[in-house]
């Protein structure tokens, strides 16, 4: 709150108080490391608050069903880094915060024992 003197141009003069309220915070969240094998389909878990009218975009996109959403599914092929950015289109801020997806390439693969059939 702030006493404001506003003063016309002919000298007469006006006290009147200005309030100014401070925006709610904003925070970001691109959710948990996750590790998971190969070929298994993930979920993003991209939190932002307040969420209003924030212009969202994951970084990279490639495998993602949605780069504008807050909960994006993809099957990642190698591990990788992902962003996700929250703009404010009013005032142009942005936060940003990122989670590593860790792709296990190693695949178990089980062959049983087999022996040849001998007539």
């Amino acid at each position: 709150e702030f006493e404001i003197t506003l003063e016309e141009a002919n000298g007469c003069a006006r006290l009147d108080t200005l309030v100014v309220f401070e925006p709610e915070a904003f925070a970001i969240d691109a959710g948990e490391n996750q590790f998971v094998e190969l070929g298994t389909e993930i979920r993003l878990d991209g939190i932002v608050a307040p969420y209003t009218t924030q212009v969202l975009s994951w970084t990279p996109n490639e495998w993602l069903d949605c780069d504008d959403c807050l909960l994006p599914e993809l099957i990642p092929l190698e591990s990788t880094w992902f962003t996700l950015r929250a703009t404010d289109p009013e005032s142009g801020c942005f936060l940003e915060d990122r989670v590593l997806v860790q792709v296990k390439r190693d695949v178990d693969i089980y062959i049983p024992n087999i022996s040849p059939i001998r007539a």
